[in-house]
């Protein structure tokens, strides 16, 4: 490669900007239930992004027992809506009540990129009713490959003791040490679940969904409640403090190089001194010489 080559691939590098198209999924969902062992969710998603989602794949995360279908689809474009529905069905020692529901989202960019994002819903089976125990989940940021301390509070607000199933949900791109915890909380009282999270191929600059139940049995009936909180991905600080002197110095950077590039070029195409007058000269030198013998 050229030396002139090799300037203009360095100046095009510095004029290309770092953002890429981005996505904007909204998913729509209505659950419903069909018969004594089955239920459905409608669900309508739309890529309200300005770039085309490929591999489009939907599925259920479900409480034991439960069943699923999914749902493919090879592309959706920019505002592209996408209909269908996940059918489910019930164990057959179901009781009544309502249950937590996590849909997953998987898809990918043009080059094959995966991402995840994670929807809450419920299904009431028969009768269901909200819960008395709630939870709440923090934002946290993670940088780096780090792990970070992610804990979840539990309130009973009820008078009585339950014995509590608590699930944490992320997407793919964010793992926990702990995805499913059983405690006993007493009435009136409230308590901490420690927990550590990381990033596992999660994109800098971006945040992401993560959201917890908790479920437990009274008088042969589930209760349930969906918390939500959000994990942001943080650039280590060697790396933002590069960046931001990048930013800062940019120009002056181009500046630099189109300075480089023209002194190079005009040395390219300077002629060497008196190189076209030595070798013109010397063929007269040589006749002189011949005509004095």
């Amino acid at each position: 490669m050229g030396k002139r080559s090799i300037l203009w691939l360095a100046i095009l590098l510095l004029l290309a900007g770092s953002a890429s198209a981005g996505f904007t999924m909204h998913l729509r969902t209505m659950s419903e239930v069909v018969s004594d062992q089955q239920a459905r969710i409608n669900f309508s998603l739309v890529n309200a992004g300005d770039e085309t989602a490929y591999q489009i794949f939907l599925e259920t995360i479900l409480p034991e027992g439960f069943t699923s279908s999914s749902v493919y689809s090879p592309s959706l474009r920019p505002n592209q809506p996408l209909s269908g529905v996940l059918d489910i069905k019930f164990p057959q020692n179901a009781v009544e009540g309502r249950y937590p529901v996590v849909i997953m989202l998987h898809y990918s960019d043009r080059n094959s990129y995966p991402f995840s994002i994670i929807f809450p819903e419920y299904i009431k089976y028969k009768e269901g009713m909200g819960s008395k125990v709630q939870l709440m989940i923090p934002t946290v940021e993670i940088t780096g490959p780090d792990q970070v301390g992610f804990n979840l509070k539990v309130y009973n607000q009820d008078s009585k003791e339950h014995n509590l199933t608590i699930r944490l949900y992320t997407p793919k791109e964010i793992e926990a040490n702990i995805t499913v915890k059983d405690i006993q909380l007493t009435g009136q009282s409230n308590t901490v679940v420690e927990n550590n999270i990381w990033s596992n191929g999660a994109l800098y600059d971006s945040d992401y969904l993560i959201l917890a139940s908790v479920s437990y049995i009274e008088d042969g009936r589930v209760y349930s409640s969906i918390a939500q909180g959000r994990a942001k991905i943080v650039k280590p600080l060697g790396m933002q403090i590069g960046e931001n002197l990048f930013k800062e110095f940019q120009w002056a950077l181009i500046l630099l190089i189109l300075l480089v590039g023209v002194v190079v070029v005009f040395f390219m195409l300077r002629e060497k001194p008196g190189g076209r007058d030595e070798k013109k000269g010397r063929p007269e030198k040589k006749a002189r010489k011949q005509k004095a013998r």
